[in-house]
């Protein structure tokens, strides 16, 4: 009589520990990306207007850049 074939079961959790990692690593990068985006709100035009004042050559120059 054979015995019939024994059914192998990975037991491995280190694949599943990094699928794991992976998934909870994409998540933090999409949500920190939506914060940036819906909290962006000009900042960059803001720090333009910023470094021209401070850079500007003639302290009393009259033409100012508007903060927004």
């Amino acid at each position: 009589m054979r015995t019939p074939p024994k059914i192998t079961i990975l037991k491995n959790m280190y694949g599943q520990s990094f699928i794991e990692f992976i998934f909870l690593f994409l998540t933090l990068i999409i949500l920190s990306y939506i914060m940036l985006k819906a909290t962006n709100n000009g900042i960059a035009d803001r720090w333009v207007a910023l470094v021209s004042i401070i850079t500007s050559p003639d302290p009393d120059n009259k033409i100012k850049p508007v903060l927004k």
